[in-house]
C-alpha cells in the first residue's frame, strides 16, 4: 500500500498522460505496470492511495517510480503563485505524477515519438520488448517482457527495426545503439547538469531539442526542461499570446515565464489540451 499524504494520485490520468508506454488498463482502477525487470498491478484505492499487487520479476522500488518522495501539492502551489491562469489545467490534471523511468527506454521511446501517435509508440515498445527483452512473467495468459538493455539490442539491424513499423527511424535506432554501446560515458549522464545533459542527448541520431527535453524529463527527472510540441504551442498561444518565432523562441518564452516546476507545468498543459480535444471528437 502506498499512501500519498497530503497529495493525490490518479492512475488513469498517469496512464493517459503520454509519458509511459508500459501501462495497460486491466479493469476500472486497475493497471498492469512494467518497469525495469519487474511488473505489478496497481490498484486505485482512493484519491491518495495505491495498492501494489501481484508483483512478478525482480524487486522494483515503486514509490520512487511514482516519484513518491516529492510533494506535488507544494509544486502546484508554487506554480499557481506565479501563474493563476493555469488553475484550470492543474485541477484537470491533478493526480498526475512524473514517473521516474529508465533512461535508455526513454531514449528509444521518444525517438519513436517524433511525428507519431501513442498507439504506434506503444506497439513499437511492445514489439521491441518481445524481440529482445527478458521474459518477466505471464499475466492473464499473456507473456510480459522487460524493455531490453543496450547490450540486448546491439544485434538488431535496420531491417529488424523496419519490421517493427518504425519507418524512416530505423537508421536512427541503429546509429543510436551503436553510439551508446561504443561509449560507456552515457551511463554517467545522470551526473551532468541539465543543459549539458540535453546537449549530449542531442548528439544521438533522431534526437532534436523537444525529444531531448522529453528524455531529460521522463528518464532523468529534470523538471527544469519544457518540451514544446503542438499541444504546448496551442496552449501558449491561447493563454498568453506566445506564438512569435519557432519552437526555440516559444520554449525560451515559456522557460522565462515558469522558472520552477517547468516539466510539471508542461505535463498539465499537454494533458489538458490533448484531453479536451479528444473529448470534443
Amino acid at each position: 500500500m502506498i499512501r500519498f499524504t497530503g497529495d493525490i494520485i490518479d492512475l488513469k490520468k498517469i496512464h493517459e498522460s503520454g509519458q509511459s508506454f508500459r501501462w495497460k488498463e486491466l479493469a476500472e482502477n486497475r493497471f498492469l505496470v512494467v518497469h525495469l525487470n519487474g511488473l505489478c498491478e496497481m490498484v486505485q484505492i482512493d484519491e491518495c492511495t495505491v495498492q501494489i499487487e501481484n508483483m512478478i520479476g525482480e524487486p522494483v522500488d515503486w514509490i520512487t517510480y511514482l516519484d513518491g518522495q516529492r510533494s506535488y501539492k507544494d509544486a502546484n502551489d508554487a506554480i499557481l503563485e506565479r501563474e493563476s491562469t493555469l488553475k484550470t489545467s492543474i485541477e484537470f490534471g491533478r493526480g498526475i505524477r512524473l514517473l521516474r523511468q529508465d533512461p535508455f527506454e526513454m531514449i528509444m521511446t521518444f525517438i519513436m515519438s517524433a511525428n507519431n501517435h501513442i498507439p504506434r509508440i506503444r506497439n513499437f515498445v511492445d514489439k521491441l520488448s518481445i524481440c529482445s527483452g527478458r521474459l518477466i512473467g505471464t499475466v492473464e495468459g499473456e507473456e510480459v517482457y522487460a524493455f531490453p538493455t543496450v547490450e540486448e539490442v546491439t544485434h538488431l539491424t535496420e531491417g529488424d527495426f523496419r519490421a517493427m513499423g518504425v519507418g524512416y527511424r530505423a537508421p536512427y535506432f541503429v546509429q543510436t545503439i551503436e553510439y551508446l554501446s561504443a561509449s560507456k560515458e552515457w551511463r554517467n549522464w545522470c551526473e551532468l547538469d541539465t543543459e549539458a545533459l540535453v546537449k549530449e542527448l542531442m548528439l544521438l541520431k533522431g534526437v532534436g531539442r523537444k525529444v531531448a527535453d522529453c528524455i531529460a524529463l521522463f528518464g532523468y527527472g529534470r523538471w527544469e526542461v519544457f518540451p514544446v510540441d503542438t499541444w504546448i504551442k496551442k496552449a501558449a498561444k491561447d493563454k498568453w499570446g506566445i506564438d512569435a518565432g519557432g519552437d526555440k523562441e516559444i520554449r525560451l518564452a515559456l522557460e522565462r515565464k515558469f522558472p520552477v516546476a517547468r516539466g510539471l507545468v508542461q505535463q498539465y498543459m499537454f494533458y489538458y489540451e490533448r484531453s479536451i480535444k479528444l473529448e470534443r471528437k
